[in-house]
């Protein structure tokens, strides 16, 4: 080996130590952990973590919840890089700004169109939650998030790409794809044996973005936004099922309760907190005469 060899080979080595550089050495194998609220909404916060750091993707609805996911955070040894938000509904963003004192610096991102999501109906969000759950259950304030400024995230050189979505369970989202990793983090793309949210209006624009989902590549893994987590990618063909089989039972049902029940009768999963909220809004605002 030559000298001009070694010193090339030294120096890629120290790059691939200091800055993680994709390609060098080999591939860093990513793991996923979770923390998830009781069973009245089942909300799932992931932490993707590499060798030494993680990312945090969404953050509860309660100061609770918040404070146990800091917990897990802690727990874990790693070192938080950022935290990502795959949608401006409050259940996965309230909690945001109390994850975001424990870790000062650590930035909140997430895409353009889910950040003005989240500018526009946020202190409405966080008014609400205050006077239905209690001040004292609720963070003070909304976090500070910020537009991701790249169509992907890096956590030591395995890249997560941002999968851009829009409409169906909520106006805007995204969802983070690894491909290497065959791992879908899909934010409330996907539910997994939990009730499905149905008060956007927008069932057959969320069967459409289920549907991409085959475009992306192999998944192996799906963390879904609500309910057990890992699921297989079969709980794509599910959601699509729950979507065809619900939204009819919610058009044909003579009242809220009668449509919980029916919807019981056929499906016996966790979220019942999602169910009965999401009915009684689907009954004002989705139910066609």
């Amino acid at each position: 080996m030559t000298l001009r060899t070694h010193l090339l080979g030294a120096l890629c080595g120290a790059l691939c130590s200091l800055f993680f550089v994709a390609g060098c050495g080999s591939p860093v194998q990513l793991s996923v952990s979770n923390y998830q609220s009781d069973a009245t909404f089942a909300v799932n916060s992931y932490l993707i973590s590499g060798e030494n750091d993680a990312i945090l993707v969404d953050g509860q609805f309660t100061r609770g919840d918040a404070e146990k996911v800091v917990t897990m955070i802690n727990a874990s040894g790693k070192t938080l890089r950022s935290i990502f938000l795959t949608h401006a509904h409050p259940d996965h963003y309230l909690g945001l700004d109390v994850i975001a004192a424990a870790f000062p610096g650590v930035p909140i991102v997430a895409t353009a169109e889910v950040v003005a999501e989240f500018k526009a109906k946020g202190p409405d969000a966080l008014a609400s939650a205050k006077t239905n759950f209690g001040a004292a259950n609720i963070a003070d304030k909304l976090a500070t998030v910020t537009v991701l400024s790249d169509d992907k995230l890096i956590l030591e050189g395995e890249e997560l790409q941002v999968v851009k979505l829009s409409d169906g369970e909520s106006p805007s989202a995204a969802a983070l794809y690894g491909s290497r990793q065959k791992l879908l983090i899909s934010g409330d793309l996907l539910y997994h044996r939990a009730y499905l949210w149905l008060a956007e209006c927008k069932s057959d624009a969320w069967v459409s973005n289920l549907r991409s989902l085959s475009r992306l590549g192999p998944i192996e893994q799906v963390y879904p936004g609500h309910g057990a987590a890992p699921a297989t990618a079969s709980v794509i063909d599910e959601n699509i099922e729950y979507l065809g089989t619900v939204v009819p039972i919610l058009q044909s049902a003579n009242s809220v309760s009668d449509a919980i029940a029916k919807v019981k009768q056929r499906y016996n999963y966790t979220g019942g907190g999602l169910l009965d909220y999401s009915t009684q809004i689907y009954f004002s605002a989705c139910k066609k005469p």
